[in-house]
Parts: C-alpha cells; structure tokens; sequence
C-alpha cells in the first residue's frame, strides 16, 4: 500500500515528515505534544514558515500548489516541548 506521508526522522526539537503524495493546498497530521513553533519545507533553502494551526485535534499545515521534490518532498516541524503523539484518551 502506498504512503501518501511517514515520519522518517526525529532530532530533538524536530520532526522530519516525507509527503509522497502531494495534498492539495494543506495537510492533515495527527495531534502532537510539544508546541509546533515553526513549519517549513526541507528544499526550500530560506526555510521560509509555512502557515499552520495546532489544536488538540491534530496539526493543519498549509502547503504550495506543488511539491517541491517529484518524489518525495520533507516537511520539518520545529518543536518546543516533548515531541511524541498526543493521548487523546479522555
């Protein structure tokens, strides 16, 4: 089965997500603990920030029209905090 995106590397303070299958316009990840402070993508070389929005829910991450990579582009989330999935028990 095909990915459309994996976590493939975590750094303390960073999260490395390789998107396969380019989304229109954002993307949906599950929630996470720790304070996302900074969305960029990895071939752009000023790391400019993408727009996001964390809620308990899950991450929204805004993205262009088109992948910068034909195979595989990466995301990196810069992360304040412990970086691990949410519980979402309640």
């Amino acid at each position: 089965a095909a990915w459309d995106w994996r976590c493939t590397t975590k750094q303390p303070g960073k999260l490395y997500i390789e998107i396969f299958k380019w989304p229109a316009g954002q993307i949906q990840l599950p929630a996470v603990k720790g304070e996302i402070t900074k969305a960029y993508l990895l071939a752009d070389a000023k790391h400019s920030a993408l727009k996001f929005q964390q809620t308990a829910q899950g991450v929204t991450i805004q993205l262009p029209e088109k992948a910068p990579d034909a195979i595989a582009s990466v995301l990196c989330l810069t992360v304040n905090g412990e970086l691990a999935a949410a519980d979402k028990t309640p």
